[in-house]
C-alpha cells in the first residue's frame, strides 16, 4: 500500500510519471486491486515475478524505489545501483548499509510517505542529481560488491584455513 500511496502522490504532482512493481509476494493482488481501486491501473505496470528484471531496471528506470517495511541486505538495491539507478528506500534492514543518505540515495524512516515523495521529487525534477547519485552508488557497489572483490575475499578466507 506505501508503494501505491507513493504513485498517486507523485502522479500527482507530475504528470508524465509511469511505475513498474516488480516481483510477487504474499500481497500481490491487494496491491492490484488497490491500484485499480485509486485509478492508478494506468500509470503502474505489475510484472510480477521475472527473469529480466534487471534488464528491466535497465532500460526503464529512472529511480528505483524500495518502499520495504523490513528487509535483509536486499539484492535488488545492489543491482539497481550497480547500474547507476539512484535508489530511494526505507530505513530498514541492511539498506543502510549499501546506501550513503544524500549521497548515494535517500532513506526515509519505514512507512514515511512524505519523505519518499519529497526525494522523488528532488530526483525527478534534477537529471543531474540522478545522474551524479547513481554514479556515486554504481561506484560503491563496485568497489565493495563486484564480482571479483567477493572472489578475492573467499580466496583470502580459504587461504587462512590453509
Amino acid at each position: 500500500p506505501l508503494f501505491i500511496k507513493l504513485c498517486d502522490s507523485i502522479s500527482s504532482k507530475f504528470n508524465r510519471i509511469n511505475f513498474i512493481s516488480i516481483g510477487h509476494g504474499p500481497e500481490f493482488e491487494k496491491m492490484v486491486l488497490y491500484a485499480k481501486e485509486n485509478n492508478l491501473d494506468k500509470k503502474l505496470k505489475f510484472m510480477g515475478n521475472t527473469i529480466d528484471a534487471e534488464k528491466i531496471m535497465e532500460e526503464n528506470f529512472d529511480i528505483f524505489l524500495l518502499t520495504s517495511y523490513k528487509e535483509g541486505l536486499p539484492n535488488v538495491v545492489m543491482e539497481a545501483m550497480s547500474l547507476g539507478i539512484p535508489v530511494v528506500s526505507t530505513n530498514v534492514g541492511g539498506v543502510k548499509e549499501l546506501i550513503e543518505h544524500g549521497k548515494s540515495g535517500f532513506l526515509v524512516p519505514s512507512n514515511d510517505l512524505n519523505g519518499l515523495v519529497r526525494y522523488c521529487s528532488l530526483l525527478i525534477k534534477s537529471s543531474t542529481l540522478r545522474r551524479e547519485m547513481g554514479e556515486r552508488g554504481r561506484i560503491f557497489i563496485n568497489d565493495k560488491f563486484s564480482s571479483e572483490k567477493m572472489v578475492n575475499e573467499f580466496k583470502e578466507v580459504f587461504n587462512n584455513f590453509s
